[in-house]
């Protein structure tokens, strides 16, 4: 029989659950008390070259080294999604999951969230039971829809997130620590601090939830979008302007007992044992990625001529193949200063908590605002208000919006699915 929740106290429940039966163990290690994790060839690697690297790049435009995860390989993130009789409240096959970084151990995940070498089984270990629907090709999949997402800009180099959906026509038998939600849950559960991890945000925020339903309005087609074509304008061409370096024979890092340091900001990567019956395989080692502080994303929101508009900026991001994405109206990570005009801002409309992907980063939130302004609020070069409809077409085009602004936008997933939740 298939396990549902159908309330979010249901959802609350087999969080808490899944959580008292995982054994969790999580504890600091030294690089020298273990043999998974090397310093080869400058980078920090695991011995089968699996994974993801830690890596410095220098950027020789600007003469500085700066720390990246390397995970040349799309991480495979999808949804298996069944769609109601009304297709008025689907539900989504979504996974409880067992992460050393979260916040809270345990965050509500999608259906697959894996790197090629967790689902290649590089340590040998269990098979995703939903692998086939997503990846491979299933039978039983009556609707397939793909496509490729930015990752964090500045703490990943050249990663994307390939994002996949499939329709079923029934419940599937769910797996130990997965469980079926309505989207009505979901979208109440958006609301809430670290219940819900990244990529889920990401997935709920850019699928067209009103196309079940066969009547999806189609976008209006404006001739020009100014923020798209100065997007185009300060994009990079392609080549190889930065260099991998030796992360052990640069001064911008230092080498610890149990992690490497970023002198300038305090932040280090450190390494971790972590044991849980939850996970593919039950004990590992690995690299976690922490910070000092709390990033802050900002989305401001207005009214013109009594339609939502949304303040989005063209912000620069080193990590991507662009050099640029689409952001929220203001984005500061854990070590950056925040614009004084963002202390002037009225209170929120709706916030949460989150914190990063907790397979590669400990200790690494962020707070994320929804905020109304006057139309009249000054904005920058780089800022562009959109309406609802550009704001669809951004999100759902390849490798232009950041992850904060796909998690944010996950907020507003009843204004951009209008059919699906209408009363």
């Amino acid at each position: 029989m298939p396990r549902t929740a159908k309330t979010i106290e249901e959802l609350q429940f087999f969080l808490s659950e899944t959580l008292n039966t995982s054994s969790f163990r999580i504890q600091r290690a030294s690089f020298d008390a273990q043999e998974e994790w090397l310093i080869k060839d400058g980078m920090l690697s695991h011995r089968t070259g699996g994974f993801f690297h830690v890596i410095g790049v220098n950027d020789a435009k600007a003469d500085s080294d700066t720390l990246y995860l390397f995970q040349p390989q799309s991480a495979l993130t999808g949804l298996i999604i069944c769609p109601s009789k009304n297709s008025r409240d689907p539900y989504v096959l979504t996974q409880a999951r067992i992460e050393p970084g979260n916040t809270g151990v345990i965050q509500l995940g999608p259906t697959i969230q894996s790197t090629p070498a967790n689902f290649l089984r590089l340590h040998n270990g269990k098979k995703n039971p939903y692998l086939d629907y997503l990846y491979s090709g299933h039978h039983y999949v009556t609707g397939f829809h793909s496509t490729n997402q930015l990752d964090l800009g500045k703490r990943y180099y050249q990663k994307t997130k390939w994002h996949n959906f499939a329709l079923v026509s029934s419940l599937l038998e769910t797996a130990d620590t997965y469980i079926w939600l309505p989207l009505s849950v979901l979208a109440e559960a958006v609301k809430m601090d670290f219940i819900l991890n990244t990529d889920l945000r990401s997935l709920i925020a850019i699928f067209n939830w009103d196309s079940l339903s066969g009547q999806s309005a189609q976008p209006k087609q404006n001739q020009s979008s100014a923020i798209l074509e100065y997007y185009l304008r300060k994009s990079q061409p392609v080549y190889c302007r930065n260099k991998f370096i030796p992360i052990d024979q640069s001064s911008a890092f230092s080498m610890e007992d149990q992690a490497i340091r970023i002198n300038k900001n305090d932040q280090e990567v450190g390494l971790y044992q972590i044991e849980t019956n939850h996970r593919e395989v039950q004990r590992w080692t690995q690299p976690l990625w922490s910070a000092e502080g709390k990033g802050k994303a900002i989305l401001l929101c207005s009214d013109l001529s009594g339609q939502r508009v949304f303040l989005l900026t063209v912000e620069e991001e080193k990590g991507t193949a662009s050099s640029f994405s689409i952001s929220t109206s203001f984005l500061f990570y854990p070590e950056d200063t925040h614009a004084p005009e963002i202390d002037s801002l009225p209170p929120p409309l709706a916030r949460f908590a989150q914190s990063d992907e907790g397979g590669r980063f400990i200790n690494h939130e962020f707070e994320f605002q929804l905020i109304e302004v006057d139309y009249g609020f000054p904005i920058r070069q780089n800022q562009f208000w959109v309406g609802i409809d550009e704001l669809i077409r951004i999100l759902s085009t390849s490798n232009l919006c950041n992850i904060q602004l796909r998690g944010i936008c996950s907020l507003l997933i009843e204004q951009l699915n209008p059919l699906t939740f209408e009363t």
